[in-house]
């Protein structure tokens, strides 16, 4: 795992991983990127590498931490 990864565990008791562009040495997560564009948050299922947050949702939640919160538990539920 590439120095540049911070990895952390959530409130979910979920692991992430917090990866900018030109770490992403993953060929799935690339793929996943490349097909999805940034910024995205991505979650690894039994099927590979799901879109969670696409962009627009990201931006809808404009900066607002509580708004993310909130967007990321209803995604996550349906991944």
């Amino acid at each position: 795992m590439s120095d540049g990864i911070r990895e952390y565990v959530g409130v979910y008791d979920v692991p992430f991983a917090l990866l900018h562009r030109n770490e992403v040495e993953d060929a799935a997560v690339a793929d996943a990127v490349e097909a999805s564009g940034l910024p995205v948050v991505l979650g690894r299922t039994d099927d590979g590498w799901a879109v969670v947050l696409d962009r627009a949702q990201l931006e809808s939640a404009a900066g607002r931490v509580d708004v993310f919160e909130a967007i990321l538990t209803d995604a996550a539920r349906r991944v």
